[in-house]
Order: structure tokens, then C-alpha cells, then sequence
């Protein structure tokens, strides 16, 4: 707005320019497409999830209560953790798209891997420091009785076992999103709650009870890491093959 209105600005705000363009409008739509579905997506696992949790912790002797207090303090975690790699792979976005767009797919290349690199080693601290020393993250949320200490920390191991996986996932969602694949950031956006987390809740309970519930977690990211590999490998076997010829063109100009 400052450079609108600054007079010394080179832009003007003008209303006629605020009238939608469908064809802008659709594509940017289509774009945003995978960061709306992760949204609703999340909200319908939660709402299985803590059915799941009163029904099967009532049939154990945890209770419902406990169960559902301890995964929600898991939870508050899982979305701490995730933060620091949704906030790198948003980072990463207009690097990437911008390089994109200018074909610099060496660029490309280099600013996915540090993306990449970066989520999961900052995940991966939180998931170390989660693992070790569980009862100290429990008492930044106040004190409970020793059942659901108990049931908190083995809730806490167990659950969060597998979240190391989940910086190359919301990176790599972040990749097919800022180069214009919309379809793959969508199908991978759903990847982990909607195709294999929400299904998961759903099954693994009715073998293995309330423990059901805390494997699912693992198991989702677990599986939607390999399901991102099978997308992001031939994709970087394309990213290459563009390099290699960006390269050869770059050569070939200079010599002549």
C-alpha cells in the first residue's frame, strides 16, 4: 500500500485494476488449491481422531479423558514442530517459483536440497529432544496424575515416531506448488491425513485397541514419505536432464 500511494512511486492505485480477471483468478485458485485442502483435511482427521480416542480409551483402562488430554499436548507439539518446516517450505516457494519461471534450474535444484536439508534437520531436533526427554516437554504443560504421565510419554514416543519424515514431505508439496503442479501438490497435500492417517484411525484400533490409534501416526508418515520419494525422485531426474542442458546451452554460448 506504501507503494501505491507514495506519489514519488512509480505505481497508482486505480479501482478498474481491482476488477477480477478469471483467468487469474482461476489459476491462483488452482495454485492455493493444496494449501486449503491440507487445511479441511486437518480438521476432518481431528474430529476422527478424538472419537477414536474416547471410544477406545473408554474400553481401556486409560479412560477417554486421559487419552484425549495427552494427544492433545502431542498435538500442540506436532504443530510446533511442523511450523518450522511449513515456515521453510513457504520460504522456499518464491525462490523456487520465481527460478522456475526464469528457467534457472540449477538454481532450482540447489534451493530445494537446502530446503529439504534444513526441515528435516529442524524436525528432526524436535523429534530427538521428544524422544529423549519426554517427561520435561509434559511439564511445559502443567502436571497430571502418574496414569496420564504414563500414557502421555509412551503417547508422545510413539506417535511422534515417524515426524522426522514430515520436512521432506511439506517441502516437497511446497516444490510441486510453486512450479505450477498443482495436481501433485494437491494429491500429496491429502497424502498423509486424508489417504493414510484418517483410514489408519480407522483400522489399526480395531486389532490393536487404543495403541491402534498411537501407531497410526508412524505408520502415515512413515508411508507418505516413500509415496513423496515415488513423486520428487523422477522429478529431479527431470530437474537434472534440464540442468545438464541448461549447462551444455550456457557452454555453447560462451564459445561462440
Amino acid at each position: 500500500l506504501c507503494l501505491y500511494f507514495w506519489k514519488k512511486g512509480d505505481m497508482r492505485f486505480k479501482f478498474k485494476l481491482m476488477k477480477p480477471v478469471p483467468r487469474v483468478c482461476g489459476r491462483a485458485m488452482t495454485l492455493g488449491a493444496s494449501s486449503g485442502i491440507t487445511q479441511l483435511v486437518a480438521c476432518v482427521m481431528q474430529v476422527v481422531m478424538n472419537n477414536s480416542l474416547v471410544h477406545y480409551g473408554n474400553l481401556s483402562e486409560v479412560t477417554g479423558d486421559v487419552a484425549l488430554s495427552a494427544m492433545g499436548i502431542v498435538m500442540k507439539i506436532v504443530m510446533i514442530l511442523g511450523s518450522f518446516c511449513i515456515g521453510i517450505g513457504v520460504g522456499s516457494q518464491p525462490i523456487l517459483g520465481f527460478n522456475y519461471g526464469a528457467g534457472k534450474y540449477d538454481r532450482i535444484r540447489s534451493a530445494y536440497g537446502k530446503a529439504v536439508v534444513s526441515a528435516t534437520v529442524s524436525i528432526s531436533i524436535g523429534w530427538l529432544i521428544c524422544q529423549t526427554m519426554p517427561h520435561m516437554i509434559l511439564r511445559l504443560f502443567g502436571s497430571g496424575n502418574a496414569q496420564f504421565t504414563q500414557f502421555a510419554v509412551k503417547c508422545m514416543r510413539i506417535y511422534l515416531g515417524g515426524v522426522f519424515c514430515s520436512g521432506f514431505q511439506i517441502v516437497s508439496t511446497n516444490y510441486f506448488q510453486a512450479t505450477g503442479q498443482p495436481l501433485k501438490a494437491s494429491i500429496l497435500s491429502m497424502m498423509r491425513q486424508l489417504i493414510l492417517l484418517i483410514p489408519l484411525l480407522l483400522i489399526l484400533p480395531l486389532f490393536f485397541g487404543l495403541d491402534g490409534i498411537l501407531y497410526a501416526g508412524p505408520v502415515a508418515d512413515v508411508g507418505s514419505a516413500v509415496i513423496v520419494a515415488c513423486f520428487i525422485v523422477p522429478e529431479m531426474k527431470k530437474l537434472n536432464g534440464l540442468v545438464r542442458e541448461e549447462t551444455r546451452t550456457t557452454a555453447t554460448g560462451t564459445l561462440t
